[in-house]
């Protein structure tokens, strides 16, 4: 996963600022779907169907998860999207900024 804000390959050059923030959300875009699938990995660790007969609480089975599983990959993933998400939005925050400024300035 690149750490970069702008994605893995940036913006082309000479796009100025509609390229950035685009590159910025192309790249949001890909934190979000990282933790989405992040999330799917952790709800399925163990996951079994329970089993409820009349009013007692369900069942609820020990899993051993050191061979199915990989949490702290998973919260390491979380993590780098969490980065990656907050530095895709400084770029757009930075690109508004720029572009507010610029037409306070022409007019």
């Amino acid at each position: 996963m690149s750490l970069s804000p702008l994605g893995p390959y940036g913006p082309p050059p000479g796009s100025g600022l509609a390229g950035a923030s685009l590159a910025a959300l192309g790249g949001a875009r890909r934190a979000e779907q990282s933790v989405a699938q992040t999330a799917q990995n952790i709800a399925a660790y163990g996951a079994t169907q329970a089993v409820v007969t009349g009013d007692a609480l369900p069942e609820v089975p020990v899993v051993d998860l050191r061979d199915q599983a990989n949490p702290v990959a998973d919260q390491v993933n979380l993590m780098l999207a969490q980065r990656a998400y907050e530095a895709n939005l400084a770029v757009l925050k930075t690109t508004d900024a720029m572009a507010q400024t610029t037409i306070d300035r022409l007019g």
